[in-house]
């Protein structure tokens, strides 16, 4: 705990330094909503103080999007205030009206974890001109209620291969090390198949694990993630191999509801997005997440079990998807993927000294590596940096294309579907 700490008064340093500095960057925004544990705090919602490593989290939402913007985005800025003992984080997730729209659609029936949607019930307003923000929650309420769509045959099948990737890596698992590798992948893996198989919203990175064992418990399932996770890091992949199976089951099940002939339209390539464009989304999306699970790392034990574990086994994961992106080789579970190819500035040696630095609370010696894997797109140190949504740079361009854009000066709000 820092010095800080014992007399932390988060009140007043986000009205102070956060407040203003937020107010005045998107003075054109007419909701601006501070979300997250900071908005729950300040609505009396948070029993415990946020920590004054906490992050700040916002929605900007514009009636219409400010030609400033190509699209809707998430950024990331890293402020260094006199005084403070951490750089703080600011996350932006920078929309309009229209784009809440389809984001609603898309996270119904395809992505499954509704972040923007939990961030506008715990909202707080900065500036709401419209009184709009009752309204919204209203809906978020509504539409978390219905939870997401069946998952089609197409998805199934994913799910399924997926899951049956990770069996395969845990019987093809050699060495201890090698176990422990999959031992951490294996929360976060097995805790979203568990949630999508049962058509259930996923939560936040952190809360998975928990999630699914309080569901699984539920209906009668012995599913302690935890514990299959310390199983394996102890060599033994039975426990494990049980969750998968019992995945399997229930993708079975799933399968079996579906009419014959259903249809399932196919993925969408975002042709109007150039290959560049893509990678630069990627790249910035991977540099803010590791960004923000190696503080998450530093905290984890703070957040609870199943937050630390789940955290390090999604760091991991979007770790290879870094290395991937540099070498050309696919993400697999378990060591192979760490297997360098090309011009890259580390070894294949390089998961194995993270996850002893882990082990062994060197967090110091994690960020470092992490700096050096993700260094040829700019580093997890940053003071700003955006990720544009690709999905919506296609559907705008798109709606340029066909003439559907829509008009200026109609009510956007008449049209809220979410």
């Amino acid at each position: 705990m820092s010095s800080l700490q014992s007399s932390w008064d988060p009140f007043h340093f986000f009205n102070t330094n956060i407040r203003p500095y937020v107010s005045q960057k998107f003075a054109d925004a007419p909701i601006l909503l501070l979300c997250g544990s900071q908005a729950r705090q300040l609505n009396g919602q948070n029993t415990n103080l946020p920590s004054d490593t906490s992050d700040f989290d916002f929605v900007i939402l514009y009636d219409k999007l400010p030609n400033k913007y190509e699209a809707a985005q998430f950024a990331s800025e890293t402020l260094n205030i006199p005084g403070h003992p951490h750089p703080i984080n600011l996350d932006f997730k920078i929309m309009d009206v229209d784009y809440l729209n389809a984001h609603a659609d898309y996270t119904r029936d395809l992505r499954r974890f509704p972040f923007l949607f939990n961030m506008i019930l715990d909202a707080y307003p900065l500036n709401d001109n419209a009184n709009k923000l009752p309204t919204l929650k209203q809906k978020a309420t509504k539409f978390l209620a219905q939870g997401p769509s069946d998952m089609n045959r197409a998805q199934i099948q994913t799910l399924r291969e997926s899951i049956q990737k990770f069996e395969d890596a845990l019987d093809n698992a050699t060495t201890l090390q090698d176990k422990k590798i999959l031992g951490y992948e294996g929360v976060p893996t097995l805790a979203t198949g568990y949630l999508r198989s049962h058509l259930l919203w996923e939560s936040s990175v952190g809360a998975r694990g928990l999630q699914y064992l309080q569901k699984s418990m539920l209906s009668g399932v012995d599913a302690d993630i935890i514990n299959a996770h310390n199983q394996c890091m102890s060599g033994n992949i039975a426990p494990y191999k049980a969750h998968c199976q019992a995945i399997q089951t229930q993708l079975n099940h799933l399968d079996t509801q579906i009419p014959a002939n259903q249809h399932c339209p196919p993925a969408n390539d975002y042709n109007l997005v150039s290959a560049a464009e893509k990678e630069q989304s990627n790249a910035n999306g991977m540099r803010i997440m590791l960004n923000q699970y190696v503080g998450d790392l530093r905290t984890g034990q703070k957040k609870g079990l199943y937050r630390s574990t789940e955290v390090r086994g999604q760091f991991i994961w979007q770790l290879k998807q870094a290395i991937a992106m540099q070498t050309g080789q696919d993400v697999t579970f378990g060591k192979d993927s760490l297997i360098a190819q090309g011009p890259v500035p580390f070894d294949k040696n390089i998961l194995n000294d993270i996850i002893n630095a882990m082990q062994n609370d060197d967090f110091d010696y994690v960020e470092n590596l992490t700096e050096i894997v993700t260094a040829p797109y700019g580093g997890i140190t940053y003071n700003y940096v955006e990720r544009i949504y690709v999905d919506d740079l296609h559907r705008r361009r798109a709606q340029q294309q066909q003439g559907t854009t829509p008009q200026i000066g109609l009510d956007p709000w008449k049209s809220l579907r979410i």
